[in-house]
């Protein structure tokens, strides 16, 4: 009946039917279950073959909880074997099956499966050419919904045991992790050369924080490293380079906190390995380890100041701070024409959302009254500074800018001079001036 259901019914029932076959496809391999008198890897391997079937079905959202489940019951490597001997096909599924297909890696048969396939050097030219690049978007979106989700508290609902459980503080899969489970994943990374790419980008770069590109770059690397570290057989990696010396710097002194953080994160990873906790330790972070001694992928220095301490940039002190801040208080700005300076206040108010509206209305009809003024270059000047000196919303800008004359900005850029009628302007002032009676 099971199988009908995963196969026969709409799609809301196929991905129901497929999520509850999450129980069984994640069963330990010694765990027992009292209610089947079959054993737990006949039923696992029951359930793991109707989640392959439902690999191929033609509505992606049940594709995707199948892979999300098999990749859950590849946390034991029993049954990732027998997910290898069944042998999914995930072409169709493109970036959906791909984290399945990096679990594989992490077994000899797998290994030897993906390689017969031409999988393993074509995906590890795409991760470092590109995709390993998009791991840091991914990582930093994934830690931010996180911190989100643990802040305002997790929401509940009566069909949570049959979703994704999330796993706070799970890294996404990493190609080059996975790729070093394995001796023949560790002799293929040596041959390719890209540790030593990582580790020189880290060397070189260690102190970028301007360039957006290169921070990303940086970061890259820095989640390839700490992630290939984080495996014992990576040991001699870690060893022959001396990266480790450089990320504690990075974590210690680089400006961007950002990248502090990702340094933080990469140690914890490579502390993961005995021979990596023992690295960390010689330049003096320590790894928190369980009862056992086992490290939870955390570590500290033992100078919690040289981690937690920020170094702000100096800036040149040019008098004392009441100075400063009427430098950066912004100067009003006025014309000696009487009509070019109510024109400037009215703009000025336009900043002000209680008197924006009456403003635009006293703008629009000194536009109807003295168009003459608004073909003015120096009354745009005027009103581009004010547009610079205070925070104007993009509409109120382009209304502002949309009151002038064309011309105006012909004007600007052939760099003409300004014939303005001086008895106009003469004119204006002495109707400006008081008159004795």
């Amino acid at each position: 009946m099971l199988s009908k259901a995963l196969t026969a019914c709409d799609k809301h029932i196929r991905i129901f039917s497929t999520r509850l076959l999450r129980k069984y496809a994640t069963l330990a391999p010694h765990s027992s279950n009292g209610s089947d008198s079959r054993s737990p890897s006949s039923v696992c391997e029951w359930a793991i073959r109707l989640l392959v079937t439902q690999l191929y079905d033609p509505e992606v959202e049940v594709s995707e909880v199948a892979v999300q489940i098999l990749g859950e019951s590849c946390n034991w490597k029993s049954h990732l074997e027998y997910i290898v001997r069944c042998r999914p096909q995930l072409d169709h599924l493109n970036e959906i099956g791909a984290p399945l297909l990096l679990r594989f890696l992490s077994t000899s048969l797998g290994y030897q499966y993906l390689d017969r396939l031409d999988y393993i050097t074509q995906e590890m030219d795409d991760w470092f050419s590109l995709r390993n690049y998009r791991y840091v978007t991914l990582v930093e979106a994934s830690l931010t919904r996180a911190f989100t989700a643990l802040t305002e508290g997790p929401s509940r609902s009566s069909s949570d045991e049959l979703r994704r459980p999330q796993e706070y503080g799970s890294l996404p899969p990493h190609f080059y992790r996975e790729l070093t489970r394995t001796q023949e994943g560790c002799d293929l990374l040596r041959e390719s050369g890209h540790f030593h790419e990582f580790a020189t980008t880290i060397t070189e770069s260690w102190a970028e924080k301007d360039d957006v590109e290169g921070l990303t770059k940086l970061k890259g690397c820095l989640w390839a490293v700490g992630n290939i570290g984080s495996m014992d057989l990576a040991a001699d990696f870690l060893e022959e380079s001396d990266v480790v010396r450089w990320i504690v710097r990075i974590a210690e002194q680089s400006e961007v906190t950002s990248l502090r953080g990702t340094a933080f994160f990469v140690l914890g990873l490579i502390s993961h390995s005995l021979h990596g906790m023992e690295i960390v330790a010689e330049h003096g972070w320590k790894a928190a380890t369980d009862q056992l001694g086992r490290s939870i992928g955390y570590c500290l220095p033992q100078q919690l100041s040289v981690f937690f301490s920020v170094k702000v940039p100096q800036r040149s002190k040019q008098g004392h701070g009441t100075s400063r801040a009427k430098d950066i208080t912004p100067r009003p700005i006025t014309d000696e024409d009487p009509v070019h300076a109510s024109v400037l206040s009215f703009v000025a108010d336009m900043a002000n959302a209680v008197l924006a509206k009456r403003a635009a209305n006293d703008l629009n009809g000194q536009v109807q009254h003295t168009r003459s003024s608004f073909a003015s270059v120096e009354l745009y000047r005027k009103v581009r500074d004010v547009l610079g000196s205070h925070n104007f919303r993009l509409p109120v800008r382009r209304f502002l800018l949309d009151l002038f004359d064309k011309g105006v900005m012909r004007k600007i850029v052939l760099d003409e001079d300004e014939s303005e009628n001086e008895s106009i302007r003469t004119e204006r002032a002495a109707q400006a001036r008081p008159r004795l009676v």
